[in-house]
């Protein structure tokens, strides 16, 4: 634990371990702003972020919520699932936004406030690649395929 857990917000828990309560809503907050701080989105996949900035990432936690050693795997999945899902909507936005005729001025319009100028253009640069449209059309088609079966 770090020094200073006196001073952290509790998370109350039901039986499957998810937080609930008073302050899961601020937790789950928590997360999704240490998502905006500490990982970029020009990232090409979440394991490419080093253990330092998980570490940082890991004591951030620490300071503001009591959280438990054993805790940080979950966490850490709910994190890459945070990143990735948020990612892959802006990723959506960028691409139906690039079809119009004023893409250029519309595709400054969806930055987000968090991002600095030149990560969003190269966001939008590998975003609207040929390699990334290549990579991800057989990846698309397999999900329309599946939530067809379902």
């Amino acid at each position: 634990m770090v020094s200073g857990q006196d001073k952290c917000k509790e998370l109350e828990r039901n039986e499957l371990g998810q937080p609930i309560g008073d302050n899961s809503i601020k937790y789950a907050s928590f997360l999704g702003c240490m998502i905006k701080e500490f990982v970029p989105y020009t990232l090409d996949g979440w394991n490419e972020i080093g253990e330092e900035v998980k570490d940082r990432m890991w004591s951030c936690l620490q300071l503001n919520y009591k959280v438990e050693d054993w805790e940080k795997k979950v966490i850490f999945q709910k994190l890459a699932k945070l990143w990735c899902d948020r990612k892959s909507k802006l990723q959506i936005l960028v691409r139906e936004v690039n079809t119009g005729r004023a893409a250029s001025r519309d595709l400054n319009l969806l930055k987000p406030e968090f991002m600095e100028q030149n990560q969003w253009d190269l966001f939008v640069k590998k975003t609207l690649s040929t390699t990334f449209q290549v990579d991800t059309r057989g990846v698309r088609s397999s999900v329309r395929f599946v939530q067809g079966c379902i």
